[in-house]
């Protein structure tokens, strides 16, 4: 069952938490969705939404992605079909299982470029600014969360992506970010491909395409008020009921 979430920084609230049959999801909502769920009384940081108020919520509009009110061009015929098989794979993220959906021919192609864009590893990247993409390879679903819930409106661009966001499949942008930290960290161990990728149709496209990104300068985040660095916590333990699995906060160290 959904929570409401409030954004580490403090700046607004979000939905998150695992749909049966769909998987890990979150969605942000504004003022409006917000008032909704207060006149049901809930409107404290982790309150649980029942999936009935989910599905009105979103029935309404009032949760979404980046809550621009604009209406979106229909994306590429490709994306639907494509997103309802990462979404299926979601659910384990097994790299075999990848293979088969985005280069079932097992040559360098297909849905690769879709899955991993250039636009998604730089993404990635800034999610955190000191680890970088290697930080992404043991991420929970809920970590995952906290890096990046404030900002998955800055893939609207890329189309598979925005029609995953939409739908609150983030389930499947952990997964994919999982992927690259294990590429990120074989890379950061030692240099040049290893051999036994160099045959692999995913693992040796991607671990090129990850140092291309690596090589390239971070861009600088830009300031709009809207962000500020997420502040690390006091230690704690946390039992995520939905997620089922038990999760221990430590202070920062060298």
């Amino acid at each position: 069952m959904p929570r409401l979430k409030q954004y580490t920084n403090g700046r607004g609230y979000y939905l998150s938490g695992h749909i049966p049959d769909v998987g890990f999801c979150t969605w942000q909502i504004g003022r409006a969705g917000l008032e909704y769920l207060s006149a049901r009384g809930l409107a404290a940081n982790g309150d649980l939404v029942p999936l009935d108020e989910l599905q009105e919520l979103i029935r309404r509009g009032l949760v979404g992605t980046d809550g621009s009110g604009t209406s979106p061009a229909p994306p590429p015929q490709w994306v639907g079909p494509l997103a309802e098989r990462l979404i299926g794979w979601a659910r384990t993220g097994g790299v075999d299982e990848l293979v088969q959906i985005v280069c079932p021919n097992r040559t360098a192609g297909d849905h690769l470029p879709r899955c991993f864009p250039p636009a998604f590893l730089s993404w990635a990247r800034g999610l955190d600014s000191d680890a970088g993409l290697a930080r992404l390879a043991g991420l929970s679903a809920a970590e995952f969360e906290a890096l990046a819930a404030a900002e998955f409106s800055d893939l609207r661009d890329a189309p598979l992506f925005e029609h995953l966001t939409s739908r609150g499949a983030a389930g499947v942008l952990w997964r994919l970010a999982r992927v690259v930290g294990a590429v990120a960290v074989r890379s950061r161990a030692a240099p040049g491909c290893p051999p036994e990728w160099e045959a692999d149709p995913l693992l040796g496209w991607l671990y090129r395409e990850v140092e291309s990104c690596l090589r390239r300068p971070r861009t600088p985040a830009v300031q709009d008020g809207r962000r500020k660095p997420a502040a690390w916590r006091a230690p704690e333990v946390v039992w995520e009921v939905d997620l089922q699995e038990v999760r221990a906060f430590l202070p920062a160290q060298p």
